[in-house]
């Protein structure tokens, strides 16, 4: 769960900092690069990829827990 939470904080950050750098290369030096194109083609699919394994992970964190407190209860 920990690495999960991490890896989507990491791919967060990377997507933040490739929309800044999206925005200096199309707006303020009016230019296209398709290797830094590319680049922030694969850091939204990491960001994405991290997220749908992420909300996968706390659907099985949710289910342990339920599973564990019906066992308590017995």
């Amino acid at each position: 769960w920990l690495f999960t939470t991490a890896l989507l904080g990491t791919s967060v950050a990377s997507c933040i900092g490739s929309l800044g750098l999206f925005y200096l290369l199309t707006v303020k030096l009016q230019d296209f690069c398709i290797v830094c194109f590319s680049i922030y083609i694969v850091n939204f699919s990491t960001c994405y990829l991290s997220y749908r394994k992420y909300v996968e992970c706390e659907k099985v964190r949710k289910e342990e827990r339920e599973y564990e407190e019906l066992n308590k209860k017995k």
